[in-house]
């Protein structure tokens, strides 16, 4: 049985009769059941005078279809020596043919062709450049 608040923007001062409940200056002069809160909350919004929790259908529903679960507690192990593990993931790299580089940019464009070349240190803006600087860094 809450008394309730106009919480919505030109009710603020609202002093008449809604939904059969009087109001003064926006707020209830007694309490509203429930089921008529959130009835008058469909309409405008009212919030709780005790809490200041807007009271609608809605709302009122989210405490059931949304039970209160704890989020799990995951543990993240990083390993610090990553650098030396990709150096020598480079040095096992595929080696790629001007053909297959070629195929790679018709494909996947030059994109595809940057996933290749920036693990050797290949830049470049445009698809033939950056064949040929994949090539140079291969050799």
């Amino acid at each position: 049985m809450p008394i309730v608040k106009i919480d919505q923007k030109g009710y603020e001062k609202f002093s008449d009769f809604m939904c059969g409940y009087e109001f003064k200056d926006g707020v209830s002069i007694g309490s509203l059941s429930q089921r008529d809160a959130e009835r008058l909350g469909s309409l405008v919004r009212i919030v709780n005078v005790d809490d200041n929790l807007q009271i609608n259908r809605a709302s009122s529903m989210d405490s059931v279809l949304r039970p209160k679960v704890k989020p799990a507690q995951v543990e993240m192990n990083l390993d610090v020596d990553t650098e030396a593990e990709l150096v020598d993931e480079s040095s096992d790299s595929e080696t790629y043919t001007e053909a297959q580089l070629a195929a790679i940019a018709s494909s996947e464009g030059l994109l595809g062709l940057r996933l290749i070349g920036d693990p050797l240190g290949v830049k470049a803006t445009s698809i033939s450049k950056m064949i040929q600087g994949i090539l140079q860094a291969q050799k």
